[in-house]
């Protein structure tokens, strides 16, 4: 009896021990850190259960939070960091998630984080479109890296990182409850980032340089027939210089596709009264390579649903190019001009001549 006693405490010790087996809302899956994080979990286990229970009824058993850590190293492992996000993915039991990833490298513990957000896509969220939903993933990551630095990236404060995170991503389930149904749109759904501070942000979190103006003139157009799809005419003036970006871009690109295949760029202007930044999020978004980027947001990339917007109609394939230009103006909510370039090149620019 006393052996059976005893048998019996071992057994209960184990299956409370593992950190996130025994939790509803939250779960880790593996942490390589070698930190105690065990003194967060009930913090984060709440918080995980207050955002589950923000969603509609019949996905609340479906939605679950997930944690994970992994050493850098492994980024020379075969795949590198995408294979262990593909591999965590494979392993999530539940269809809805938020995923929180965390670097540690030599530099440090906890000193990169990446999420995953899987959301339902009908009910309250069927009025979403795969852009809108691969900016969900920005707009939590935001939160997540925003709140890190506010604690001078300390390691010990992760979890509060996490849940600032999981607390923007409530807000967004709250918003699609409240605006977004399958028989109705009872308001305007969309997750346009709220002023252009937010895109200014979100094109510098993407790879994009940002280069301050001293002048910008902006004339509306359409011509998708060349290598450059234009949707704004843009003429700028820094430090007393006149620049035709529409002209320098087209003709350097053309320049370069003499040499080869494969040369792409858009020009465009982010007018936030015209509604039309998310055709703005659908040019930062198809080709980000910027931190962590989820297979199952991959795998959407060449589906992009069109928005009802009338300004932009174009729609690439995602990395279907070896070069390629963005170049994307905005004036801030302080009147103040300012150009945003991303080059993405899949070799170095430097051995071509295009003079």
């Amino acid at each position: 009896m006393k052996h059976l006693k005893n048998t019996l405490i071992l057994f209960f010790i184990i299956a409370f021990s593992g950190i996130g087996k025994a939790q509803n809302c939250y779960e880790v899956i593996k942490d390589m850190s070698g930190i105690d994080i065990s003194p967060y979990q009930i913090e984060l286990e709440n918080a995980a259960c207050e955002l589950r229970q923000a969603f509609p009824a019949e996905f609340q058993d479906k939605f679950k939070v997930y944690g994970f850590g992994f050493y850098s190293r492994q980024e020379f492992m075969e795949g590198g960091f995408q294979a262990i996000w593909d591999n965590v993915v494979s392993e999530i039991p539940t269809e809805y998630y938020l995923i929180f990833g965390k670097q540690s490298d030599h530099t440090g513990i906890y000193t990169k984080f990446g999420v995953d957000v899987k959301l339902p896509e009908r009910g309250s969220f069927s009025c979403y479109t795969d852009i809108e939903r691969e900016y969900i993933n920005f707009s939590v990551l935001n939160s997540v890296n925003s709140k890190y630095a506010k604690f001078d990236n300390h390691l010990e404060d992760y979890y509060e990182a996490e849940k600032a995170g999981m607390k923007e991503l409530m807000k967004i389930v709250e918003r699609a409850k409240s605006c977004c149904e399958e028989s109705s749109m009872r308001e305007p759904c969309t997750l346009c980032p709220e002023n252009p501070a937010s895109i200014k942000a979100m094109l510098k979190d993407n790879d994009f340089v940002e280069i301050p103006l001293s002048e910008l003139t902006v004339q509306e157009m359409v011509d998708t027939n060349g290598i450059v799809k234009q949707y704004s005419q843009l003429d700028i003036r820094i430090e007393g210089k006149n620049i035709d970006v529409n002209t320098d871009i087209k003709e350097f690109l053309n320049k370069l596709s003499l040499k080869m295949e494969g040369i792409q760029g858009t020009i465009s202007n982010f007018d936030y009264t015209n509604q039309n930044c998310l055709d703005i999020m659908d040019i930062i978004f198809e080709t980000n390579e910027s931190g962590y980027i989820p297979s199952a947001i991959q795998g959407k990339k060449n589906n992009h649903k069109k928005s009802d917007n009338n300004n932009l109609k174009y729609r690439s394939s995602a990395h279907n190019y070896l070069f390629k230009v963005d170049v994307i103006s905005l004036i801030d909510e302080n009147d103040e001009a300012f150009l945003y370039v991303r080059n993405k090149s899949k070799f170095d620019i430097s051995d071509y001549d295009t003079s």
